[in-house]
């Protein structure tokens, strides 16, 4: 296995991040009921590249990509205070385990740090391994603070 660097993504990584976009919806329990569109995600990649508030950060084995984070600085609501949230979190499943996923999320709290953020927000939407991502977001000294839920309303999902 090459080693892994991590840099923002450029537009040749489209492929690859349309490779793990789709991965991650099948692999989530939650997502895998949604059709996947790549016009979408490209869009989304797009306007999150043109905007210096947003990171497209991917880890590059040489081969390809390995991960990807997707993430952005703004304000609260009802403050000036910026906070830093990821969209996306996403590892290889053989690159699990390793520090691949650790590495990105290092590179997003300096990334965000730069921006002047107060805080950083991490989850587990996808609803894969959950418990272990807890943990290690635990171990680099975040902390639980609420929960999700959600209600799938019949017909809805297409």
């Amino acid at each position: 296995m090459n080693p892994i660097r991590l840099r923002e993504a450029t537009t040749a990584d489209r492929p690859e991040l349309d490779r793990m976009a789709i991965a991650m919806a099948k692999e989530s329990p939650r997502f895998s009921a949604f059709p996947v569109s790549l016009p979408k995600i490209h869009a989304l990649v797009d306007n999150m590249q043109a905007n210096p508030n947003a990171l497209v950060l991917v880890a590059d084995d040489g081969d390809g990509l390995a991960g990807m984070l997707l993430g952005f600085v703004v304000p609260h609501f009802f403050s000036d205070a910026l906070t830093a949230s990821e969209l996306v979190v996403y590892v290889d499943p053989e690159h699990r385990g390793g520090r691949t996923g650790l590495r990105l999320i290092q590179r997003f709290e300096s990334w965000a740090a730069g921006r002047g953020a107060a805080e950083i927000v991490l989850g587990v939407s996808t609803e894969v391994d959950a418990e272990r991502t807890a943990a290690l977001y635990e171990r680099l000294g975040y902390e639980r603070s609420g929960f999700t839920t959600r209600k799938t309303l019949v017909g809805t999902v297409h």
